[in-house]
């Protein structure tokens, strides 16, 4: 059994620590620590400040850098749970730098990014050929009008494409369960552009164009010498010897 009262270092026993330990635990104002842990940060404070010292200290000079040691500990705790250097009565998470630090959005983290990607490029072989032509012309052009142009397809039909192609993505990212439904709007997809020629290649403009208005209020751009062409056609196909009729 170890004698408390036998000398240490510098001639202070274990008993002395101690008793120097819970005299600090009494004179650190800082309050947030249970009283044993206040007790054990004193102790090992007054005991490593003894080993250090190359002079005998005082007791006033242990007593202090217990209780020193207390009030940062008991700091460095609330600052840990956000509480305001000087303000404590303000509770947890009042300090501004806390805030800012658990408020402030998240970065992307780049594993998550590197998924997604291959998560992507893995959906994509899903699509057909048709789907994908479409969804790489959209990714070159960034506009629908342009995207259908580049791949020689009615508006249309690169519309379709087009969203089969998002359907069948939708689908895949989210399985096993059930993809939610498409609410959203393309903002790159408007109404179809406005041509400028027909697939003639007459200019629709001036006495050239006619505008036709469909059901439902659409309108439309006629070319008027391709309609001129398409009615003499159906008027020689029913007049075969070139006579009109009586």
């Amino acid at each position: 059994m170890s004698d408390n009262r036998a000398p240490v270092v510098h001639g202070f026993t274990l008993a002395d620590i101690d008793s120097l330990a819970r005299t600090a635990v009494s004179a650190a104002r800082a309050v947030g620590m249970d009283g044993l842990t206040r007790y054990q940060t004193a102790w090992s404070t007054i005991a490593e400040h003894l080993v250090e010292a190359e002079e005998p200290p005082s007791r006033t000079e242990l007593i202090r850098a217990g209780w020193r040691a207390i009030n940062a500990e008991t700091a460095a705790c609330l600052h840990a749970r956000g509480y305001r250097n000087g303000h404590a009565h303000q509770g947890p998470a009042s300090s501004p730098r806390y805030l800012q630090y658990w408020n402030t959005p998240l970065e992307d983290n780049a594993i998550d990014r590197l998924v997604d990607h291959l998560a992507a490029v893995q959906i994509g072989d899903l699509f057909t050929r048709a789907q994908g032509e479409a969804v790489e012309a959209l990714a070159r052009h960034d506009d629908h009008a342009l995207a259908a142009a580049s791949l020689g397809i009615p508006y249309k039909t690169f519309a379709s494409r087009l969203s089969a192609a998002r359907q069948r993505f939708q689908a895949a990212w989210y399985a096993p369960e059930t993809a939610p439904r498409l609410t959203h709007h393309d903002k790159r997809c408007g109404s179809e552009p406005s041509r400028t020629h027909c697939r003639a290649g007459h200019e629709l403009a001036g006495e050239n164009l006619r505008i036709q208005v469909r059901r439902g209020g659409k309108k439309e751009r006629c070319c008027r010498a391709c309609e001129h062409a398409r009615s003499k056609a159906r008027w020689q196909t029913a007049h075969p010897d070139g006579t009109a009729a009586a």
